[in-house]
């Protein structure tokens, strides 16, 4: 019997380590063959973090625990232009310190880098854009 399940979440590590995050979209008969769908990475990351942790009998992370409105505020700004001066600008802060919520958001979110933090920011936007949604 295999672990592997449809909308399982999932992380494809390659041999030379860089990985991925994606989720099962189909399997066969016994679950062994699988297709895994990349193109969603952002939340498929978030779900699979949030399962893994639960596995682990730990409490999830949950990106809405935890975030500060002030950093929601610069993810949702992250998630239309990643440039940080904008940023900055439109905030009325300086780049460094834009940069240094930046690097707290990124260790918050459990990701490595600046690309990861704009998926994962189009993700947390488009999580709440879709709660707001069906609320009303």
């Amino acid at each position: 019997m295999s672990a592997f399940e449809q909308d399982s979440y999932v992380q494809v590590v390659a041999p030379n380590g860089d990985y991925r995050y994606g989720y099962v979209k189909t399997t066969d008969e016994e679950g062994w063959h699988l297709t895994i769908c990349m193109h969603e990475e952002a939340e498929s990351k978030l779900a699979y973090e949030d399962a893994t942790d639960l596995w682990n009998e730990r409490a999830p992370i949950g990106w809405q625990h935890g975030l500060t409105a002030h950093e929601l505020h610069i993810l949702t700004l992250l998630s239309k232009d990643p440039n940080t001066g904008k940023i900055a600008h439109e905030m009325k802060l300086q780049p460094t310190t834009i940069r240094g919520y930046l690097r707290t958001l990124r260790l918050k979110l459990r990701v490595d880098n600046r690309a990861q933090l704009v998926m994962v920011a189009q993700a947390i936007v488009k999580s709440l854009q879709d709660t707001a949604d069906q609320e009303e």
